[in-house]
Formats: C-alpha cells, sequence, structure tokens
C-alpha cells in the first residue's frame, strides 16, 4: 500500500490487479488445453485457485471496510 493510498483504495486496486490476473491465468489454460499440454494445464489451473482465493479475501475486506466506514450494510 503506497503512503498516499487509504486501505479503500488499496484494496479496491488489488481487486482490479487480481481480476486482471485471473483472467490471464484461465486464457493461459484455455491456450494450455488447446494445445494439449496437459500438465501445465493442471499446474495452471493451481495457480489460479490461488489467484481465486485471494480475490475472494480482497473482495470480503474491502466488504468490512466499506461497512466500517457506512458505506454498506
Amino acid at each position: 500500500m503506497e503512503l498516499h493510498e487509504d486501505s479503500l483504495a488499496w484494496a479496491e486496486r488489488l481487486i482490479r490487479e487480481s481480476e486482471g490476473l485471473v483472467a490471464r491465468q484461465r486464457s493461459l489454460i484455455r491456450d494450455l488445453d488447446r494445445d494439449r499440454l496437459f500438465e501445465e494445464a493442471d499446474a495452471a489451473r493451481t495457480v489460479l485457485k490461488t489467484f481465486l482465493t485471494r480475490l475472494e479475501f480482497l473482495r470480503q475486506h474491502l466488504r468490512r471496510e466499506r461497512r466500517w466506514r457506512g458505506l454498506e450494510n
């Protein structure tokens, strides 16, 4: 988190970055499957699960921050 960035902006930025990672990873998996590189695709799926877990954690954090600030019920 940069010094001028508050926790809401930080979470929103990391969510956008994580969504990009998920999209790129899914594209990579499609390419690997298409090229019949099944072991590599399986490894990429494992990484995708990690990215999705991180994304969900960040979304939960953002919801908590918004509730704490009275921006969300």
